[in-house]
């Protein structure tokens, strides 16, 4: 337990993560969320990946064309959103773009969809 806090005072304190601090955040929740598909004792390279990837979508730094400027200014700079080509492509432009509009709604409307049939499912136990 106390590794946990040390990791997550560790994490709160970077620069980058300066946010959370101001924020109420459950992280019991956030770090049972993150670590989901596997048990505490258990190590494995896809569940490490998938919980890298969700790591980065926590602290909005997915592979973007404005993060990737912070690396390779010369080769991205003057680069928009691949989608539209209008806009330039921050964590937020990424949600909201017109582009990406339909396949997001489709992503909503596929997780109600799950929702209710797990809200289903689970409601049909208790009922029996």
């Amino acid at each position: 337990m106390v590794s946990h806090i040390k990791g997550l005072k560790k994490f709160i304190n970077l620069h980058r993560n300066t946010k959370y601090q101001k924020l109420e955040v459950n992280w019991t929740s956030t770090f049972e969320c993150l670590n989901c598909d596997i048990a505490n004792n258990e190590t494995s390279i896809s569940s490490s990946k998938v919980k890298a990837h969700k790591v980065h979508l926590l602290i909005e730094e997915i592979p973007i064309i404005e993060q990737m400027k912070k690396s390779f200014l010369d080769l991205y700079d003057r680069w928009k959103c691949p989608s539209c080509g209008l806009e330039d492509e921050t964590f937020d432009h990424v949600w909201t773009c017109d582009e990406h509009q339909s396949l997001l709604l489709k992503i909503k409307n596929n997780t109600i969809d799950l929702l209710y049939r797990i809200k289903q499912e689970f409601w049909d136990k208790i009922s029996e």
